[in-house]
């Protein structure tokens, strides 16, 4: 309701022939608790974290970053000395979202970072190439 309130008012209004609207939240699919699968690294990550102590950066699925924007990104998070957790895609100079639809290196997801970036924030950073469970995070 909070969402759309004039649109669901309208909607909800009864009319003779008119069936009975019922509003049931969004649908979204989260991390499943299923014991047989692992728990995603990014999450156990996280749980060894003070709670609110983390930076949690990511742009959407089809966001991305001119590769000036990334080194600057990554240059700030190490500067802060802020805990982060950063869903991160390659860097697209020509568009600004069309990282969607670009693969990630299969050797080396992270090539595209600043040289050492990995190595000077490991333990208070955690980097996570292209995907991480954003509800359960």
């Amino acid at each position: 309701m909070d969402l759309e309130e004039g649109a669901i008012k309208a909607l909800q209004e009864k009319e003779p022939g008119k069936y009975p609207i019922y509003l049931i939240g969004l649908l979204i699919q989260t991390y499943s608790s299923d014991e047989s699968q692992e728990r995603p690294e990014c999450l156990q990550w996280l749980d060894d974290q003070s709670s609110g102590s983390v930076l949690f950066v990511l742009f959407g699925s089809s966001g991305t970053l001119s590769h000036d924007q990334l080194n600057e990104l990554a240059f700030g998070l190490e500067l802060s000395s802020q805990r982060f957790l950063w869903v991160v895609r390659s860097p697209n100079d020509k568009s600004a979202n069309a990282a969607f639809f670009i693969a990630q290196s299969q050797n080396d997801p992270f090539s595209f970072l600043p040289k050492g970036f990995l190595e000077r924030t490991k333990g208070r950073g955690l980097v996570v190439p292209s995907w991480a469970p954003q509800i359960e995070v």
